[in-house]
């Protein structure tokens, strides 16, 4: 049963061409390869980027600090500016 089906198709001959078969394997292989190594070297650039950026962030932080003094402004509930607070301007309410 089987073996007569085995049999027919080894009979039969390919519908398509197999010589170049093997080095359109390894063509696609080496494709493959090759975006994989292209998609790290990007991944890794970003994540260097977004590492000197959050240095950067962190050591201007602290420089612009002592600029600013010993006196930072404040804005709590009780300030002048409270006006200006997103809670009163999203109900409309504008001193």
């Amino acid at each position: 049963m089987i073996d007569d089906d085995i049999g027919d198709l080894v009979a039969r001959p390919p519908d398509r061409s197999l010589h170049m078969l093997e080095e359109c394997i390894w063509a696609r292989i080496e494709v493959h390869t090759r975006t994989k190594q292209i998609s790290k070297l990007i991944i890794s650039i970003q994540s260097g980027v977004v590492a000197i950026v959050l240095i950067s962030a962190f050591v201007f932080s602290n420089i612009s600090d002592p600029i600013a003094g010993d006196n930072p402004q404040k804005f709590d509930i009780f300030s002048p500016e409270a006006a200006l607070a997103p809670s009163t301007l999203l109900l409309g309410h504008r001193s």
